[in-house]
């Protein structure tokens, strides 16, 4: 069987229950899968439910992919990139609306594990229950690749809280954005509140230092507003997908916008507040399972209208104490 994921990091975490699920209940069942991007072949690299993962295939390998006698595809996500995908296959294409409900108010994890479970049924009795935890596999290379960006930052064995500022459309338009007058898009808390609750948290917290996460189109925000701050380290631009999850599990708490990063603390157990706003439906897409260090702060209005002392609230109550690396990552 062939499986089909989103280009982006988060749709891909959604889809990692659902895997689990097929490979616990159908052990001898093949399992291949095309990611359409580096980001989210990196979400499913070493997992263990996958036999084989194709990344990125261009036209001659789709050409090729689509002569190769798969059963049936499964396109998880519905999306453009991934009906490109299966395109010209001669297995029949199952496909996955997400999107198709507007008023659903199943989490997207939640709705992937369901549609699978459809096409895969199992009898009655065995392999019912469905975990909804993300799963993600850095290895030990990723754990020690930051563990030098830390010491160059001399923040090893410090504590550390991890802000990712941006989003996917700030990191599209990188610098284009602060060529005219910053409108502050309702999906975005301002950035000068991120520098505010910086500075109370390290003024709260001695020798608290602050991460800032991004892609790097998202360079400009440390450069305009992080710049010489002391508990700053800027991170940006520096961890692909794996390094990323490992750096989760140093983090006593991860503040984030409904982003992809959001789904990689939920998948590496990190406490996380997440900040919502319009057009998102946190129902659908926000921190998955529910959990008490996972704290969601929703302004219907829009993120403007979140005040910091609600934020810094928040992280003190869900802020674990000082988290350290394992010894051994996931095997992958």
């Amino acid at each position: 069987m062939l499986l089909v994921v989103s280009k982006r990091i988060g749709d891909t975490i959604f889809c990692t229950p659902a895997l689990h699920w097929l490979r616990a209940s159908w052990p001898r069942l093949r399992i291949d899968v095309i990611a359409p991007s580096r980001a989210s072949a990196d979400v499913l690299r070493h997992n263990p439910a996958i036999d084989r993962l194709w990344e990125r295939p261009g036209p001659w390998t789709r050409r090729r992919l689509a002569r190769l006698s798969w059963d049936l595809a499964l396109d998880l996500h519905g999306a453009k990139e991934t009906r490109r995908a299966t395109r010209g296959f001669a297995a029949p294409v199952a496909v996955c609306e997400v999107h198709g409900n507007a008023q659903s108010t199943v989490h997207q994890s939640e709705l992937v594990a369901a549609f699978v479970r459809e096409i895969f049924p199992v009898a009655r009795g065995a392999g019912e229950e469905t975990s909804f935890e993300y799963e993600i596999f850095p290895q030990p290379s990723h754990d020690a690749a930051v563990d030098r960006l830390l010491q160059r930052h001399g923040a090893d064995g410090a504590a550390l809280v991890g802000f990712h500022t941006g989003s996917y459309p700030i990191a599209a338009r990188g610098r284009r954005l602060f060529r005219r007058p910053l409108v502050a898009e309702a999906r975005n808390w301002p950035f000068e509140r991120f520098v505010e609750l910086g500075e109370r948290l390290a003024a709260s917290h001695p020798g608290l230092r602050v991460v800032l996460t991004g892609s790097s189109g998202e360079k400009e925000i440390a450069r305009r507003y992080f710049r010489g701050r002391p508990w700053a380290i800027d991170l940006i631009g520096s961890t692909e997908v794996l390094e990323l999850a490992a750096l989760m599990r140093r983090l006593r708490c991860f503040v984030t916008g409904d982003t992809g990063p959001l789904h990689v603390a939920c998948a590496m157990g990190t406490p996380v507040v997440a900040l919502s706003g319009p057009p998102q439906v946190p129902v659908r897409t926000g921190p998955h399972p529910p959990r008490a260090d996972r704290v969601l702060l929703h302004e219907e209005p829009g993120l403007a209208h979140l005040e910091v002392p609600r934020v810094l609230d928040a992280v003190s109550r869900c802020m674990s104490p000082k988290r350290q690396a394992p010894a051994l990552s996931a095997p992958g």
